[in-house]
């Protein structure tokens, strides 16, 4: 665990994986992470950013020698895994034994769904996942409880990672102690119209998608 100069409590180390998919741009907020990584391809997004991360990992093929001599490249001809695959392999390394936390950026394409899908997969499996930043959308995965706060309008929806979840939701426009997301009642948009919204998870659990504006 790393400590934190704002408060000089111990807090997770957080750590940025950028993808190769639609650009994300989030200089500002990359900028506040403990370690950030390039997944291959992604190294050409931090280029646009002006961002020089701490690792790329991947094949390489998308390297420059400049990007070389800038971050520290650990090259894979491993074809048997994805380059968002050893991009969280080497997180875990990386924290060793620390808690540690990952958002990925830009790992969502409109032409290569699978590439979305698999993003998605992983923050449903993988509980270090706590964030997919797309350009327009932030992507969370709710296994128990997530509480926001002073969020006034903010839109949310909702999805089952699975087949089904069952979800209770207050401060919200609509809200209910039991509503069953399923193939039947596939999904729920809301909008917050309290000071906090709660959405806790009695089966399942849930993806939530709420925009996001950057700066």
């Amino acid at each position: 665990m790393l400590n934190c100069s704002s408060c000089g409590l111990l807090c997770d180390m957080r750590i940025a994986i950028i993808g190769n998919g639609e650009f994300v741009p989030a200089k500002t907020k990359l900028l506040g992470y403990d370690c950030i990584i390039a997944a291959d391809g992604g190294m050409r997004h931090c280029r646009q950013l002006g961002i020089a991360p701490q690792y790329c990992i991947g094949d390489g093929d998308s390297l420059t020698p400049a990007d070389k001599a800038l971050t520290q490249v650990q090259l894979s001809a491993d074809q048997n895994t994805t380059d968002l695959q050893k991009a969280l392999g080497l997180a875990k390394h990386l924290a060793a034994e620390r808690n540690y936390i990952v958002d990925l950026f830009a790992m969502t394409s409109g032409d290569r769904l699978d590439h979305t899908l698999f993003a998605l997969q992983q923050l449903a499996s993988q509980p270090q996942l706590e964030l997919v930043y797309t350009p327009h959308q932030q992507i969370r995965c709710i296994r128990t409880t997530y509480v926001w706060e002073n969020a006034l309008n903010q839109t949310v929806s909702l999805l089952p990672t699975g087949a089904t979840a069952t979800v209770a939701l207050t401060g919200f426009a609509w809200s209910s102690q039991a509503v069953t997301i399923d193939n039947t009642h596939p999904g729920i948009s809301n909008m917050i119209t309290a000071a906090h919204a709660t959405v806790t998870v009695a089966t399942g659990s849930v993806f939530s998608f709420e925009p996001v504006l950057w700066t």
